[in-house]
């Protein structure tokens, strides 16, 4: 295992233990998310490895971390769904990856009003 990823969820900033404020909140975290390349893959490939082996929980806050910093970063996004898609699937939640299938392709789009299947 290569390490633990940062989350939103965490109350205070892994590198310091200072706790997050309206000043701090997530700075850290989005340097992580968005730093090197190589270590964001990793996390990447631990947390789909944890969701084929049945922990899908991984994936989807990855997922969901990664989507929300990718700002537009093409590789960030390509992240991002793949590891919501393997969540969500995971979960039985086929509906949504099917949304999230769709709001990929559809980037661009301020939202997807249909979606056919």
């Amino acid at each position: 295992m290569v390490g633990r990823w940062p989350t939103v969820s965490r109350l205070f900033r892994a590198a310091d233990n200072v706790p997050m404020t309206a000043t701090t909140g997530g700075t850290n975290l989005h340097k992580q998310l968005t730093g090197d390349p190589g270590v964001v893959a990793s996390w990447v490939t631990e947390a789909l490895q944890r969701c084929a082996a049945g922990d899908p929980a991984s994936a989807l806050t990855l997922g969901r971390d990664l989507h929300w910093a990718s700002e537009g970063d093409a590789e960030r996004e390509r992240q991002a769904h793949e590891l919501l898609v393997a969540a969500y699937r995971a979960l039985g939640r086929h509906n949504l990856a099917g949304i999230t299938d769709a709001h990929h392709r559809h980037r661009d789009l301020p939202q997807v009003d249909v979606l056919r299947t």
